[in-house]
């Protein structure tokens, strides 16, 4: 009901900026959070609002948010897909969420801590090519990340059929990656599947995927929809959720209805003030004067000198890549010595 009604504003022209709604697919954060601890970390997508409210069950600060008032989540300034708070992090970026993941497991991990990251990609970002780059590494290193991977078959309204070769476990096996697999109406299944795979991931240290089968049931966007109207409503009849809704008194709906008409009736004061940077507070950094003091009038040296510093500075620095090892430090020799 609440996306539904971002819908309906979105029509109205009173909800502005773009909104991606999960209906359809919102049982799995609500099941999935069951298993999970306050300390965990939650890494979203474009299509973060199910997540977002499973995890803190906001709807308040999320209405605010949307509509741009400083009453939100972030003061207004995130939106619909650029969400923070707590332990709950999200982007609109297709896969640009999963990278950031990766390097908190690794924290985690270097803290000995039993916490783990969750990172909810859909199948459509399966065609980006950082997201096996992650695959990879979490492999490689152990850490403790699971890929959440939300699959109802269309990447936009470009059919998964059109574009994916393959199959998504043999994805997971080539990478080593442990691989279980769901489906969004099968709630039993899908509570047992998530506590399987999340305390894998907390008891091992290691990777998994859990592959998700779906359904989104409206639109990619705000009005986006091309999809044959059969399908959409074969799987609208399917749908667990919306079955159940079906035998709710009728009383019940319009009081829900009711909440959260109001919630969208109270003044939402958009955001419009001047977001003020103070540059000599915030971005420059203390050490730029020592920096300036030491240069060798050589851009690629100071880079290298500056690193030195840093690394002599703080221990908990990590530096990845390939052929930056020491001697040879990277064509340029700017990670020479470290």
């Amino acid at each position: 009901m609440f996306e539904k009604k971002l819908l309906e504003l979105s029509q109205k022209k009173i909800l502005t900026g773009t909104v991606h709604t999960c209906i359809g697919q919102e049982l799995i954060p609500v099941v999935l959070m069951q298993s999970l601890t306050t300390k965990d970390y939650i890494f979203s997508n474009h299509r973060c609002h199910g997540h977002y409210l499973a995890m803190f069950d906001d709807y308040e600060g999320l209405a605010y948010e949307l509509m741009s008032s400083e009453k939100g989540i972030c003061l207004g300034l995130g939106g619909s897909q650029h969400l923070h708070r707590k332990n709950f992090f999200s982007s609109g970026i297709q896969g640009s969420m999963l990278g950031i993941s990766l390097g908190l497991a690794f924290s985690l991990k270097e803290q000995k801590l039993k916490n783990i990251a969750i990172s909810f990609i859909g199948d459509g970002t399966l065609g980006q090519g950082s997201v096996y780059e992650v695959f990879n590494l979490a492999s490689k290193w152990n850490l403790p990340l699971l890929i959440v991977i939300e699959d109802n078959h269309y990447a936009q309204s470009t059919s998964q059929n059109q574009t994916l070769a393959g199959s998504i476990q043999k994805r997971s096996k080539s990478f080593d990656i442990k691989y279980i697999k769901s489906d969004s109406n099968d709630i039993k299944n899908l509570a047992e599947s998530s506590k399987k795979a999340i305390d894998y991931v907390r008891d091992t240290c290691k990777p998994c995927i859990i592959h998700i089968n779906t359904y989104r049931l409206s639109p990619h966007s705000k009005g986006d929809d091309f999809r044959d109207k059969n399908e959409v409503e074969l799987n609208l009849n399917n749908d667990k959720l919306q079955k159940y809704i079906q035998t709710l008194d009728e009383k019940i709906i319009i009081n829900l209805q009711k909440t959260i008409d109001l919630l969208f009736d109270k003044p939402m004061f958009p955001f419009t003030g001047s977001l003020i940077i103070e540059d000599e507070k915030i971005y420059i950094n203390k050490n730029k004067k020592l920096y300036k003091k030491h240069s060798t009038g050589i851009i690629r040296k100071d880079i290298n000198n500056a690193l030195h510093n840093l690394f002599s500075s703080n221990s908990d620095l990590v530096m990845w890549g390939e052929d930056i090892e020491d001697p040879y430090g990277g064509a340029f020799k700017i990670s020479q010595g470290l």
